[in-house]
């Protein structure tokens, strides 16, 4: 197959699961035989002072990158990125012969289905759906975004209004949220995967009393909360610590918070290999969300022979019943994380089981090689059903 892929970011941004989702698929399905396009910014939202290339191969993807940078919060700015990528992904559609088009929410899903109207299938995947509460469900996105949440609101209810042939989704509890748009048979579930090849083996030694949070500072990620839970968890147990890695709108904040404890450490966005080492030696890893759509942070950890502590929603806690890597504490219940936290620093032989469940689970059942292959599935049923209907 031909395929394009229309993420938000693309690699070297790769910040949290949407990314590594859109990364690692598309290289499994390159060697899979498959001839992959991916359109994404040309400006890196990691390295903004470096100007990424028109056009370049990355491990057998040809990527194409049009004029423009992802921002969390954007206004009007965002509409000629919007045209250039519709402009793009129509270009590449007619020159390179796709055959399906796979965008990613949220942006990038209006124009790349307008570039392929009335001409091939799309298949749009979606980590979560934002989109709940008072005001018409905008309620969320004002929480998460303040006033700017309002115009992701309303993307997000235009993209999911769209026809597409197909939708994929990365968990049960993404799929029960998108029924209120789609019907069910159209949505496949697509759980992440874990690239193996970069972590060890086996378990390494680990650094006593190190907790580690990694995601993006960001508001709905609770990075505070984690914060607070330590300054419980310190009080009992004099060598816990926690490093914080990771980027976002709220990066200063935390730094400064950090900067006031001894037990604290921002380290700010670190490199892949910096990334592994840190999550092999930690004892916990710990991601406090209020949203996921699944978590590949958590996924990550196990693949480390890391146990986590996360909060007890929805994603989270189908990724748990099904990989079984960490524990769970009451959302929003500081006292309650720092708990879990100490059970988990204080017997480590608890979060040794823990994550040779999670590890084994992951090996057997979700490395980017089978999630590649269910993608793949879910490509030749939109294109057959395409055919069908036409």
């Amino acid at each position: 197959m031909r395929i394009l892929i229309s993420p938000e970011l693309f690699f070297p941004d790769v910040f949290g699961g949407g990314e590594h989702f859109a990364y690692n698929v598309a290289k499994v399905l390159v060697k899979r035989g498959n001839e992959v396009h991916v359109l994404a910014p040309r400006t890196s939202t990691a390295f903004p002072s470096c100007a990424l290339p028109a056009q370049e191969f990355i491990d057998g993807i040809k990527v194409h990158r049009v004029i423009g940078q992802f921002q969390y919060r954007s206004g009007r700015g965002v509409i000629p990125y919007l045209t250039r990528l519709q402009m793009e992904a129509r270009r590449i559609i007619r020159d390179e012969r796709i055959e399906i088009v796979n965008p990613h929410a949220f942006r990038p899903c209006l124009p790349s289905y307008i570039a392929s109207w009335n001409n091939l299938p799309s298949v749009a995947t979606f980590h979560d759906v934002y989109s709940r509460g008072h005001v018409f469900g905008a309620e969320n996105w004002i929480r998460i975004y303040g006033g700017w949440g309002v115009l992701g609101w309303g993307m997000e209810q235009t993209i999911l209004r769209l026809p597409y042939t197909r939708v994929v989704t990365v968990s049960n509890t993404v799929k029960a949220k998108l029924r209120r748009y789609f019907d069910a048979a159209r949505i496949d579930v697509v759980f992440c995967g874990v690239d193996l090849s970069v972590f060890p083996p086996k378990r390494t030694r680990k650094v006593r009393g190190r907790v580690l949070y990694l995601g993006r500072m960001i508001g709905y990620k609770n990075v505070h909360d984690a914060i607070a839970a330590m300054d419980i968890v310190q009080k009992r147990n004099t060598e816990a610590h926690i490093l914080l890695v990771g980027s976002g709108p709220l990066s200063n904040e935390i730094a400064e918070l950090c900067r006031r404890r001894k037990y604290a450490r921002y380290l700010g966005r670190v490199e892949q290999s910096e990334k592994i080492r840190l999550l092999a030696e930690a004892q916990v890893i710990v991601i406090p969300s209020s949203e996921e759509g699944w978590g590949i942070s958590l996924m990550e950890a196990n693949a480390a022979f890391t146990p986590f502590v996360g909060y007890d929603i929805p994603a989270v806690n189908e990724l748990t019943h099904i990989i079984g890597g960490g524990v769970l504490a009451r959302h929003r219940n500081i006292r309650d994380l720092a708990a879990k936290i100490s059970v988990l620093l204080e017997k480590p032989e608890i979060g040794i089981a823990l994550a040779q469940r999670g590890r084994t689970s992951i090996e057997r059942d979700f490395t980017w090689e089978a999630v590649a292959a269910r993608l793949e599935d879910s490509f030749h049923k939109a294109l057959v059903s395409y055919v069908v209907s036409t």
